[in-house]
């Protein structure tokens, strides 16, 4: 595989730490909820049968992989460069990537948007990135210097 020239860097923006904790914090509340919830309908003890115990245990690991999902970006960053991007380590061209635009995605799933960092070939996911479109301007429009 051949080294991409990515040329000068230009800028970077890191994970947003405060944003990560929030979400989490707010995950792990609703969590709290349900899980509460289950053991106020259902006491703690032995299962009353494995297939219980299998279930309840199942509830709870989805509970957790839900609440601490947002940690999973804590490593997340870009860097902007001249000719391209290197997105959480990995380099893209902007020759392969086409024209980038920003957009913000609203799902009834959640209370908050997502941005992303759209191009023809790839979508980014920006929304844990702390000023990634702000430093994507200011690397590239000359905006904010």
């Amino acid at each position: 595989m051949e080294e991409k020239n990515l040329g000068v860097k230009l800028s970077e923006a890191w994970s947003d730490k405060g944003k990560i904790a929030l979400r989490a914090g707010i995950r792990f509340s609703l969590g709290a909820i349900v899980v509460v919830a289950g053991m106020r309908s259902n006491p703690i003890g032995r299962p009353v049968s494995f297939m219980a115990g299998a279930v309840a245990f199942l509830i709870f690991a989805l509970a957790a992989a839900y609440v601490f999902w947002p940690l999973t970006h804590l490593r997340d960053y870009v860097e902007f460069y001249e000719y391209g991007i290197c997105y959480c380590g990995k380099k893209w061209t902007f020759e392969e990537l086409g024209e980038v635009s920003f957009c913000e995605m609203k799902s009834s799933r959640s209370f908050f948007a997502d941005v992303y960092m759209r191009s023809n070939k790839k979508s980014f996911l920006f929304t844990y990135i702390k000023d990634g479109k702000k430093q994507y301007n200011r690397a590239y429009m000359n905006i904010y210097q």
